[in-house]
């Protein structure tokens, strides 16, 4: 583990990079990752200027709150036409319109500096020279994001835990005809080992389920909260509180798919979140009641 200045660590990357063998081609590539509000875009300018790299920014990739998956989709395809000496692009994000707007290309070249929440892809890790975690204490990594983004980030919530299934069986293995079991008589997918027998089909043979638990879900609501108090003589009052949902969109179960390289998010993770995230809550008003009465004293 580092600790200094910016440019003391970046300094340091630098050298451990040169250190070792090109991965990317015939170029290093240098992946910074970690928590929000943590510095990995001001330590990956500095090792971007250090090593005149094109500095990529997850940010621009991620398609919305949501969109980690577009981070990992967009790298792999980036880094596999690099590694082949082509130049490869990605789009960008634009956070006010809500849409990709715009396409960068960048051509193969010595180094390339990656920052950002998800950089540590797993896909990527055959092509990464030096992979740098970066983290600070929560309350200036709150401070942090506060300054930066205000009263943008107040309906947002991150860092929400779940569990992803590392060894479940794929979504979609039972319409696949190789996933038959041909001594079944059955139609469709009940003559499917996804239904017969599921550990045939999971990645890691001999195990069933295997949880890991995750910090990357994330939640936006919207609520509207009604109040009146009203206080009466002799200590009497009254109170009345209405909380309405006007809006909850959240995170859902993350969907993956297994390759050579292990596990992935499926593509399709941020529709998903788009189509399926709308959370409605089985009541849109909660409304809370109070009533005091400060009893007088009796005095004989």
């Amino acid at each position: 583990m580092a600790t200094g200045s910016p440019s003391d660590v970046a300094a340091l990357v630098v050298r451990l990079a040169s250190s070792r063998a090109a991965t990317l081609g015939s170029g290093r590539l240098v992946c910074v990752d970690g928590p929000a509000g943590s510095g990995k875009t001001t330590l990956g300018a500095e090792v971007a200027a250090l090593t005149g790299a094109h500095l990529i920014h997850g940010d621009d990739l991620m398609e919305g709150w949501g969109g980690f998956d577009t981070v990992s989709r967009q790298l792999t395809a980036l880094v596999a036409e690099l590694a082949a000496g082509r130049a490869g692009s990605y789009e960008v994000y634009d956070w006010h319109q809500g849409r990709f707007d715009g396409t960068v290309t960048v051509p193969p070249a010595p180094w390339l500096v990656v920052e950002g929440v998800g950089s540590s892809e797993p896909a990527l890790a055959p092509y990464v020279t030096a992979l740098v975690w970066v983290e600070v204490g929560d309350d200036l990594r709150l401070a942090r994001g506060m300054a930066r983004d205000g009263a943008h980030m107040e309906p947002h919530s991150f860092n929400v835990q779940g569990v992803i299934q590392l060894n479940d069986v794929d979504l979609g293995a039972a319409f696949l005809p190789q996933n038959d079991d041909s001594s079944f008589q059955g139609t469709g997918t009940a003559k499917s080992n996804a239904a017969l027998n599921p550990n045939a089909l999971r990645y890691y043979r001999g195990y069933g389920r295997i949880g890991m638990r995750s910090l990357e879900g994330w939640e936006t609501s919207h609520q509207f909260i009604v109040s009146l108090n009203r206080r009466f003589r002799h200590g009497v009052s009254f109170g009345f509180n209405d909380t309405i949902s006007l809006y909850d969109h959240r995170s859902t179960t993350p969907r993956i798919e297994h390759d050579a390289n292990g596990w992935k998010y499926r593509a399709d993770q941020a529709e998903a979140d788009r189509l399926l995230g709308a959370y409605i809550p089985n009541a849109i008003h909660i409304m809370k009641g109070s009533f005091a009465w400060a009893l007088p004293s009796f005095q004989r």
